[in-house]
């Protein structure tokens, strides 16, 4: 047999016959003859277990490298072993006993089999992890935000008990298959639909795979909802041209998770959204949705009405988020009872509240307090407007609101990435290389319940300043209330202008002259679907940050980014940027689900210092005059999984510090210099600054699932 050998497949498949021989003599031999002997009978046992896994080995024999050696060896035995116990079946009972070099062979097989297994299928595991990882992600690219599963709501709630066994109770009534939960924005709508999606009874019902969730927002995209969920059940479905074809497909959808009902959770629908709503709920009769709402839709009358929190819950909130004790107070109790008044009972408002006076010296709590107390816009019946009378920032903390104000030039109910919020902040405020000033400043926020950074990567306690998978969300209030603080004074004048374009409508304040100067440092863009690049001519020199958001599938940038002379970030690279923008230091680039490959006048671009291009999983190539870019210090590629290699004048960037390519699961092979992080001393001689350090090994689809 030993001369068939020819290549991993017949070896892998010489090996699957040999055991399945090995584990059928052992089988036919019979129970009674298995317990005259522990040998055997562990043998047999061992066998058992590992039968699935070498059938693994036999199918995936062609994928495999298995060790020749190793495996021919192991064969011989286990056929030798075969005969061995087809002729000790044949003894009496009382000579069934292996004495001698036949038992100490027979352990030592049993060892070696499982220790061969052991060594084979670990390493496949992580190939079929791979190419699993890459074929999802494939699947996947045109979807930023992947998972619908219920998010976990806060750790600490108070006051939601009641209202979710009355939810419960109303969703489960046979008449009616869409339930409104009203209430006004901060009042804990999202918090309880999170709860109820993780409450044990509901999963018992539904199945956890049959629970979906979604925010819907303000502006609706129905072909990227209807597609989400069809990922997250597992399904591949074409690229929707249109609405009703979207919805031609939804009607499949119930058929895809088995036999138990559907739980479809549509969170912070907005007024005007109530064709969607009848289109879902025609289209999944079958179904339960379930949707939060900030007004009562008159066509749908099956309504719960969450209300603000009592007193004690309210008080008992308010004392959490303050980190202020019983009995250990310093504020009066009727200062924080006009507080409770204040906040009318509203989560967010005693959050935010409480937030800004945990960790605070004594006087620095009480004086705030005092400030809010007589103010007379903490008893406006509009939250926002009470929210923005207690948004308080010390003489020191200009930056921290600055940043604050700043998560509002991002679209609505996105995560954000971290990486893009520390480039940035370094550009308009601070130098901060490595990133801890922004992250202090994002645990702050996150503190005082302005913000929420999540971090996600497993190798964020190991590895000093890793926040490539991290992100941040912000609750739609707040993010109003950073946009309404950015938008004082007329627009040409602001620090920070935020155009959100709906069609081919812009706003009348950039088409009123033929030239609209603005004097803003930051400059954010969003469009929808519908637009057609139609720009206005402004005039904008100071702009040192371009945040762009295109949904449309074909765009251009407006012409007036040239005249951009102090731009450093920027998102988009879809003109010639060494001529327009001869002074860029950044590119920032997050799934850009058209871009393969980069233009070569981006190698002309010699002040770069930053170019993070992730999530792009159609990039191919990068150009092969990157080296050129000598000051490049940062060179993010992370998770662009049809990149297949790095060019090899990647040697000349000198001054480059950071290199990701974590989650490249298509470059098989690095530059002969930079092969492996032992390999990597020699390198660091030319590139000084670089500092190499090696992430734990984890196939970890998480950075998949982000909205």
């Amino acid at each position: 047999m030993a001369e068939a050998f020819v290549g991993g497949a017949l070896l892998g498949a010489a090996f699957g016959e040999a055991f399945t021989l090995l584990h059928d003599t052992v089988k036919s031999v019979g129970s009674k003859a298995l317990m005259s002997n522990s040998i055997v009978k562990n043998l047999a046992s061992n066998l058992n277990d590992l039968a699935s896994v070498v059938e693994e080995i036999r199918q995936l024999s062609e994928d495999l490298d298995l060790p020749e050696e190793e495996t021919k060896s192991l064969i011989e035995k286990m056929n030798k072993a075969k005969e061995l116990i087809s002729e000790w079946s044949k003894f009496p009972w009382w000579k069934r006993l292996f004495k001698g070099n036949h038992g100490k062979e027979l352990t030592s097989l049993n060892e070696e089999i499982e220790r061969f297994c052991k060594v084979v299928m670990p390493a496949q595991s992580r190939r079929d992890g791979l190419k699993l990882l890459k074929e999802f992600s494939i699947q996947t690219e045109k979807i930023r935000g992947l998972s619908c599963s219920v998010p976990r709501p806060p750790d600490f709630t108070v006051g939601l008990d009641v209202p979710l066994k009355e939810l419960k109770t109303l969703l489960m009534k046979e008449e009616e298959s869409l339930l409104l939960l009203t209430a006004a924005g901060g009042c804990g709508k999202t918090t309880l639909v999170q709860m109820l999606g993780h409450d044990e009874e509901i999963k018992g019902i539904f199945g956890e795979g049959n629970i979906f969730y979604v925010t819907i927002s303000k502006t609706p995209n129905l072909k990227v909802t209807v597609q989400r969920l069809f990922h997250h059940v597992g399904v591949q479905v074409p690229e929707f041209q249109s609405d009703e074809d979207a919805i031609n497909h939804l009607q499949e959808l119930p058929k895809q998770v088995g036999s138990n009902p559907m739980l479809l959770i549509l969170d912070d629908v907005w007024p005007g959204s109530e064709p969607l709503l009848e289109k879902f709920k025609f289209h999944m009769p079958k179904s339960k949705i379930l949707v939060t709402t900030r007004t009562a839709f008159p066509r749908f009358s099956f309504t719960y009405n969450l209300k603000p929190l009592n007193a004690e819950d309210a008080m008992a909130l308010f004392r959490y988020s303050a980190s202020l004790k019983d009995g250990t107070s310093c504020i009066p109790d009727e200062d924080i009872e006009k507080v409770m008044k204040g906040c009318g009972g509203f989560p967010l408002a005693l959050e935010v509240i409480g937030g800004s006076l945990r960790g605070q010296p004594a006087e620095v709590q009480l004086s705030r307090v005092r400030k809010w107390t007589n103010n007379r816009f903490i008893y406006n019946p509009d939250l926002l407007v009470r929210l923005q009378s207690s948004l308080e920032f010390s003489d020191d903390e200009v930056t921290l609101k600055e940043c604050f104000m700043d998560l509002g030039s991002f679209p609505e109910d996105q995560r954000i990435p971290v990486p893009a919020l520390i480039d940035m902040w370094a550009e308009l405020y601070e130098p901060d290389e490595d990133g801890i000033n922004a992250i202090a400043n994002l645990h702050e926020l996150t503190t005082r319940n302005l913000a929420n950074l999540v971090r996600t990567s497993k190798d964020a306690s190991k590895i000093n300043n890793y926040y490539n998978e991290d992100f941040v969300t912000q609750h739609d209030l707040l993010r109003e209330l950073a946009m309404y603080e950015s938008s004082q004074g007329p627009e040409g004048q602001r620090q920070r202008l935020i155009m959100d374009i709906s069609g081919d409508t812009l706003p009348n304040w950039c088409t009123e002259q033929d030239q609209q100067f603005i004097n803003a440092h930051l400059l954010s863009i969003s469009t929808d679907e519908s637009f057609l690049s139609s720009w206005c001519n402004i005039q904008a020199p100071k702009v040192e940050v371009l945040v762009l958001n295109f949904q449309t599938k074909t765009y251009s940038l407006p012409k007036f980014v040239d005249t951009m002379d102090k731009l450093k970030a920027f998102g988009s690279c879809t003109i010639q940027v060494s001529d327009a923008l001869p002074n860029l230091m950044e590119i920032n680039i997050d799934y850009c689900n058209d871009l393969v490959e980069l233009p070569t006048g981006l190698c002309e671009v010699i002040l770069l210092k930053k170019l993070s291009i992730t999530n792009c999983h159609k990039l191919s190539t990068l150009p092969k005059g990157i080296g050129m870019l000598v000051n490049l210090e940062v060179l993010r590629l992370r998770s662009c999984t049809d990149l297949s290699e790095l060019p090899d004048s990647i040697r000349s960037l000198h001054k480059l510090r950071i290199l990701d390519i974590s989650d490249c699961l298509s470059i098989k092979h690095l530059p002969k210099h930079i092969e492996r992080a032992k390999l990597w001393e020699p390198i660091k001689q030319d590139l000084t600054n670089l500092e190499v350090k090696v992430a734990e090994k984890n196939i970890n689809l998480s950075w998949l699932l982000k909205s």
